[in-house]
């Protein structure tokens, strides 16, 4: 887990907002905060962060698609990394699934691999060209 302060992570997870930005698959919701679930001492707070989609045109979220009706949550914090699940109806998701990225992954390979995930692309599990194949099942209830 890197230890990075919160001040650190929020940098972070605005350049990732802004990369979001620039390629127009912006958030619904992209909620900071520290927490300390996975704190060893129960003092100790760990930077996470939430981004929910609950429609996007270009990643085929939402309730005029054929798939995500309900929309698309990915969950980063610094002890488990980026990681993808699908929302059902009331709110609740899919289990947390990793996406094949370092923590502390380049904003740009966030959203490749975001965008990737979501479209139900081809991914490596070490993000690496020719690496072993990685994809993202839906939730089949």
């Amino acid at each position: 887990m890197p230890d990075i302060t919160m001040g650190q992570a929020e940098d972070y997870l605005w350049q990732v907002d802004y990369a979001l930005a620039a390629a127009d698959i912006r958030p619904d919701k992209f909620d900071v905060r520290d927490s300390d679930e996975y704190a060893e001492d129960d003092i100790t707070t760990i930077p996470s962060a939430v981004l929910i989609w609950d429609t996007s045109d270009l990643l085929l979220v939402g309730p005029d698609h054929d798939r995500l009706e309900h929309g698309v949550l990915i969950a980063w914090d610094t002890a488990t990394g980026w990681q993808i699940a699908e929302l059902h109806e009331g709110g609740s998701n899919s289990p947390l699934e990793p996406l094949p990225m370092p923590v502390l992954a380049p904003a740009a390979r966030v959203i490749a691999t975001i965008a990737a995930a979501v479209l139900g692309q081809p991914l490596t599990a070490d993000g690496e060209p020719d690496g072993p194949a990685w994809s993202w099942a839906l939730a089949t209830t």
